[in-house]
């Protein structure tokens, strides 16, 4: 399981993403369409789902996302996921397992 942790409200840093298959060789990401999801245990909080970037070089897996103003506001701990779609194939594939720690922001 990976741990990231953040601050409430804080933005326009990027969390890098290396995709591999259970063997350990990188995924190839060519065609494909990545999308970051994150929720916390709190009803009035609309889940986050994002784009993220393929490295320009798809066929090592890599992948990023820039938070953005408005992501991660709530204070918590997010159960974080990432969709791989390729539409070519048909396939989508969910990488599951991270948990993001927002701390509050100290004023």
């Amino acid at each position: 399981m990976a741990i990231l942790v953040g601050v409430a409200e804080d933005y326009g840093y990027t969390i890098t993403f290396n995709i591999k298959h259970l063997n350990g060789l990188p995924a190839d990401l060519t065609g494909c369409t990545v999308t970051l999801g994150a929720r916390i245990d709190n009803p009035s909080y609309v889940p986050i789902e994002r784009t993220c970037t393929i490295s320009i070089t798809p066929t090592l897996g890599v992948c990023a996302y820039t938070i953005q103003q408005g992501d991660f506001i709530q204070p918590g701990q997010y159960d974080v996921e990432l969709t791989i779609t390729n539409t070519g194939l048909s396939k989508v594939t969910t990488v599951q397992g991270m948990i993001f720690n927002v701390r509050p922001r100290k004023t």
